[in-house]
């Protein structure tokens, strides 16, 4: 089965995109960047559009590109702008055309990332802004499962069949693909997860990055 009609599947039967914590405090990110909200904004991974939803209730133009047609049929039913594209092949966009992109856990599932953040560099204009999310890899449970001679991506595949992750992510590689593309991280954040009382906390700071199950903040695009 291909990877798209797996994601159809999914779509078919109820996925959607969720907007968690995360998603709320880069949303707040936005307000304070942009006092003029009348901007061109591309979602990438839009999946059922809803953090479109969000920004066309700002005021923005908003694009969602997908690799599932069955996330862009109900975009296009909540007559929401977007369109099917295969993001390892190229963003069929003019340069410097888009004031933001939003980003949320797509870099990963792409075979080249930083083809795709080259391509995010190059349709958003200077000064623009990417709000984006990661995994990281090097979290502390994973460096044990690793160290006891197992793979990380065992319980996945035991659970859900598939892993969808296509690169090993640390904050220092997403920092080598930003910066080799004329981009700074301005914002980050970390998800810090403890499973045995599911609680979810957002910190900021180095100290965390051992504990950290995914970072999230915004890039911005430098002369």
């Amino acid at each position: 089965m291909k990877p798209q009609d797996r994601e159809n599947i999914l779509y078919k039967t109820g996925k959607r995109v969720q907007i968690n914590e995360e998603e709320k405090i880069l949303i707040k990110k936005f307000e304070k960047l942009y006092t003029n909200k009348k901007i061109k904004a591309l979602d990438v991974g839009c999946g059922s559009g809803e953090i479109m939803e969000i920004l066309n209730n700002y005021g923005c133009i908003t694009m969602g590109i997908d690799f599932s047609s069955e996330a862009i049929n109900i975009c296009k039913k909540k007559n929401l702008d977007a369109k099917q594209a295969d993001l390892d092949s190229g963003i069929n966009i003019d340069d410097n055309f888009f004031d933001m992109v939003w980003a949320g856990d797509v870099i990963e599932h792409v075979f080249d990332p930083l083809f795709l953040i080259k391509e995010l560099s190059r349709i958003i204009k200077t000064n623009g802004y990417i709000f984006f999310s990661i995994p990281n890899d090097l979290h502390f449970s994973k460096r044990i499962i690793t160290l006891m001679g197992e793979s990380y991506q065992y319980s996945y595949y035991k659970k859900f069949g598939i892993y969808k992750h296509h690169s090993f992510f640390s904050l220092n590689l997403l920092n080598y693909f930003f910066k080799k593309n004329k981009l700074e991280i301005l914002d980050l954040n970390r998800i810090i997860r403890i499973p045995k009382i599911n609680r979810k906390f957002i910190l900021k700071g180095s100290f965390f990055d051992l504990f950290a199950m995914a970072y999230f903040g915004v890039a911005k695009k430098n002369d």
